[in-house]
Order: C-alpha cells, then sequence, then structure tokens
C-alpha cells in the first residue's frame, strides 16, 4: 500500500465530469508480417505485459471527506475486461480514427477500478492498419513515466522480448479505521507541518523577490497574470484531437541555425506563430504576450523512475505580440532559459508538501467549483508540454509503430494543451482542446505547419518543399 502525494492528488482534486483528468494517446501499427493483428492477440499481449508498470493492477483507496491523500493498493478484483474496449471502424479513414479517440478521451475513467483504459481499433484502410488508444489518470503518471508504461508494452525488435515469471500479489482491501489510524498517527506532526509550510512559503518568497529585482528588464511571467484569451474559458465534456508531424532533422536544422537554441525554443516559437496567426484571425490576440506553461521534469534520468508525478511548472511568454520572427525566437530562447533557472531557484512546488490534505483538497475543489478564475486574470493562457519519444522503431508483437499522438488534460480557464513527442525521425505536435476553443483541429494544424515553413525559411534561408523535393530525387 503506497499513498499518493500532494502533487498527485491534486490531479485528482482537479478532475470533473466534463474535465477528467487523464494523459493517453493514440498509437497506429502496421499488420505484423506473418499474421493480422487480432482483438483477441491484441488482449494476450496486453496481459503478458501487465507486470512492466504497477499502474495496471494498482487501484485507489479514497479517504472520505479526503481527511487525508488517497492510497494505491494491488487491486484485489482486478479483472482486464474492465479495462479493455473494441471499435471496428465503418470507413477505415484516419479523420474516423480521431473521432473515435475523440469520443474516448472525453470519457472519465472509473476509480472503483485501475485507472487507465485502453481502445483497440480495426478496419485502418489508410496510413495503417489498427489502432489502440490509451488513457492513464494523471494521477498515476507524468510524461516521463507514461513513455516508459509504453516502452513496457512495445519491443525494439519484431520478436517479442522474454518477460520474467509475474509475481504479482493483491492487497487486501484496507478498513478505513486502520487508514485513520495512520492519519492520527501523522497529526501529531501538525504543528511543526505548518511551521515548516511558513518557512518554506517566506523561502519561495523571498527567492522570487530577489531573482525578480535581478531580472527587471525582463522577468519571467508571473502566475494569474496573463492576458485575457479565447482559450481561458469554461469547457465542455467533448474533446477536439489532432496532430500533426514534421522531419525531426528539418526542426533540428533550425535549432542549429543559430547558437544554444534547444528543439524546445524551436518547438515554442512555432505553437507561438500558429497561436498568434489564429487569434489575428480571430481579431482576438491581447496586446500582452500569451504565456504557456511548460511543464519540466524532475526525476533523476539515471535511475528507474517511479509512476506519478515528478514534475514542476515553468511560464514562458510566446512573445505573441512581437512580429519580427526571427526575434521572437530569440526572445523565446532568452524566456525558457530565464524560466528554467527561475524554476530551479524557486522550487515553488516543495509548499505542496507541507499543506494538509484536506486544505488542498478544499481550496483545489473550491476554486473550480465557484470559478474562482473568473475573477482573476488567467494562470497561463495555454500548456506546452515536450517529451521525448523513442528514436528507434518500435514493435507490438511484431506489428510496427507507424505513427503515435500523445494528448493531456484540459480543465476549465486552462482549455488549450499542445504536447510535442518525437519518434525515429519525426516530431510529432498535437492538440487537446474543445469545440468550443477550437471547431476544426485540421485548420489549427495548417497553421502549425505555416509558422514551421516560415520559420524553417526565416532561419535556414531555403524552402523546405524545395528541399524535400531535392532529397526524395537524390534518394531516387
Amino acid at each position: 500500500m503506497q499513498q499518493l502525494s500532494y502533487l498527485d492528488a491534486t490531479f485528482l482534486f482537479l478532475e470533473s465530469n466534463h474535465s477528467p483528468m487523464h494523459v493517453g494517446g493514440s498509437f497506429i501499427f502496421q499488420h505484423p508480417p506473418k499474421q493480422k493483428m487480432t482483438f483477441s492477440r491484441f488482449k494476450n499481449h496486453l496481459q503478458s505485459r501487465l507486470q512492466t508498470s504497477p499502474i495496471f493492477r494498482r487501484r485507489l483507496v479514497e479517504m472520505p471527506l479526503d481527511f487525508d491523500l488517497p492510497y494505491w493498493i494491488e487491486d484485489p478484483k482486478f479483472n482486464v475486461e474492465n479495462h479493455l474496449l473494441q471499435y471496428s471502424l465503418r470507413e477505415g479513414t484516419q479523420e474516423e480514427v480521431v473521432s473515435k479517440v475523440e469520443e474516448f478521451f472525453s470519457q472519465p475513467l472509473d476509480r472503483d477500478h485501475p485507472l487507465w483504459e485502453v481502445l483497440y481499433i480495426d478496419g485502418l484502410k489508410s496510413g495503417g492498419d489498427f489502432a489502440f488508444a490509451m488513457k492513464v489518470h494523471h494521477c498515476a503518471i507524468d510524461g516521463v513515466s507514461g513513455e516508459e508504461i509504453l516502452m513496457g508494452l512495445l519491443d525494439f525488435t519484431e520478436a517479442p522480448r522474454s518477460m520474467k515469471t509475474d509475481t504479482w500479489e493483491a492487497d487486501p482491501f484496507p478498513n478505513f479505521s486502520s487508514l485513520l489510524g495512520k492519519k492520527f498517527k501523522k497529526s501529531s506532526n501538525t504543528a511543526k507541518q505548518m511551521w515548516d509550510l511558513v518557512k518554506i512559503s517566506t523561502k519561495v518568497a523571498s527567492s522570487s523577490i530577489e531573482l525578480r529585482t535581478k531580472e527587471q528588464d525582463t522577468p519571467p511571467p508571473l502566475f494569474f497574470d496573463s492576458p485575457t484569451s479565447p482559450f481561458n474559458i469554461e469547457i465542455t465534456p467533448q474533446r477536439r484531437l489532432a496532430s500533426i508531424e514534421f522531419p525531426l532533422k528539418q526542426i533540428k536544422d533550425i535549432k542549429n541555425s543559430q547558437p544554444d537554441l534547444t528543439v524546445n525554443d524551436v518547438v515554442l516559437a512555432i505553437c507561438s506563430g500558429a497561436l498568434k496567426t489564429h487569434l489575428e484571425n480571430q481579431n482576438a490576440l491581447p496586446e500582452a504576450s500569451l504565456t504557456a506553461m511548460a511543464p519540466i521534469s524532475t526525476r533523476d534520468r539515471k535511475q528507474k523512475s517511479s509512476n506519478g508525478n515528478e514534475v514542476s511548472a515553468m511560464l514562458v511568454s510566446l512573445e505573441t505580440n512581437e512580429d519580427d520572427l526571427l526575434q521572437r525566437l530569440n526572445k523565446i530562447h532568452l524566456n525558457s532559459r530565464k524560466g528554467k533557472l527561475y524554476n530551479r531557484a524557486i522550487e515553488a512546488e516543495k509548499v505542496l508538501e507541507y499543506v494538509p490534505p484536506m486544505i488542498s483538497a478544499m481550496t483545489t475543489k473550491a476554486f473550480a467549483k465557484y470559478k474562482v478564475p473568473q475573477l482573476l486574470k488567467p494562470i497561463f493562457n495555454v500548456v506546452i508540454t515536450n517529451v521525448p519519444g523513442s528514436p528507434k522503431p518500435l514493435y507490438l508483437d511484431g506489428a510496427k509503430l507507424v505513427n503515435q499522438s500523445v494528448y493531456a488534460p484540459i480543465s476549465d480557464y486552462a482549455g488549450f494543451t499542445l504536447t510535442v513527442t518525437s519518434y525515429t525521425n519525426s516530431l510529432i505536435i498535437s492538440i487537446t482542446t474543445t469545440p468550443e476553443i477550437i471547431e476544426n483541429g485540421n485548420d489549427f494544424m495548417a497553421l502549425i505547419e505555416g509558422s514551421f515553413h516560415e520559420l524553417y525559411k526565416a532561419t535556414c534561408d531555403k524552402d523546405l518543399n524545395d528541399e524535400l523535393k531535392t532529397a526524395d530525387s537524390n534518394a531516387a
């Protein structure tokens, strides 16, 4: 039995029926060379990989009135059938896949079972042969641990790797009196905990003031100080998902065009250009720049990561009020660098560790229920998260992965998330939002593509289409 962290539990407190807090993605495959994939074969493969991550067979035990943080237990009633769905496409198009995945991601997970679900989709006639979509509650994983779960299900070769003997054992369901006893034992430290909260809060505030004094010209953005935008509205349950793929080589060409640029700088600049154009087309571009919240992993990459969340939040100005493309790129680079330094020095997320669970739960739920954001400026305008994927091809029981898109949760007044990942030689940008914010996902992807082409031409001084034609001609 393991207790959730404060950060993990926050994603439970934020959840509502129209704002499910799960992360996941859709993955398209070609059939294995010798025998087509079937739902039965897929289920057998998934069952053989349950041991690769504890999230598959852990369920929540929540405390009444949020008296304490929830616990994970090994589900004594686990049944994989509760987590698998099947759908056969009628037309077999990519658009039909996206539509079904949008419906899948609109539905909350059942907290009486382990918090994950997989939708198997067959009958695809273009771009691949079959697909699956997977969603896992954000309280159980972040981007990095989510990528590790995917790597547990897939292999680097057509031949599946051999697995160790599965030694999993279920836990007995705990009685609440024993959990209350644990809480009362911890309560003896309440006075110290509150004193520690005061000390850490004072330290964070002092460090923030000190750093902002040093960066008077261009300090990092403040929470609750972003401009009003069409992305910061109440959302509905329906999801709008879309993705676009770029050659990773050309992304790196842009990165290498100027000293010290990173791939993340390039991605932020591409997203900034598309957001700027979208709002200009709506006559809704604010005078002040949009602010992006960029999650930063705090995991030690050298160690095998645990599940749950090990992230902190960085705010970055996207410079959407800057018309010069290269100036915007350079400013975003500086903003991102300062944001990272500020984030490391402040470590504001540590405050959560000292807040009593009931206060944390009540505050978070009341914040959403009573629409407090309506009275304030937006915390940020959009979320842009970047999690690198596998540089090598991946296989599911011999079936080659040919395309992937990653999606993240949205909530009221934070209704637009852009997720960035990579796979082999491609970089994929995906959006998660609602139709009220982006009516047509493909239209926004066209703006992302246009922003990419403009940035490539401005930094590399050549037209990408001509270069790709030349590359294809040379390959032939």
